[in-house]
């Protein structure tokens, strides 16, 4: 009996364009690192958390926004 916990597939399925498109501009653009779509990401995710400062972390360490959640 297998029992599925998160179906990966069907949730790439329900936003596959979404997704193939951001990759194709990643490279496209050829910027893997603090390009274009890092910023947009960071400013998207800063506004979900309702915060105004930058996510993206590095070397291992916590993205800066976990520390200054509300």
């Amino acid at each position: 009996m297998t029992i599925t916990l998160v179906d990966l597939k069907a949730q790439y399925n329900s936003i596959k364009d979404e997704i193939d498109n951001a990759i194709h501009r990643v490279v496209e653009q050829g910027q893997f690192i603090l390009g274009p779509e890092v910023k947009a990401f960071e400013e998207e995710m800063a506004a979900y958390c309702g915060t105004k400062l930058e996510f993206g972390g590095g070397k291992g360490q916590m993205p800066k926004v976990w520390h200054n959640l509300p």
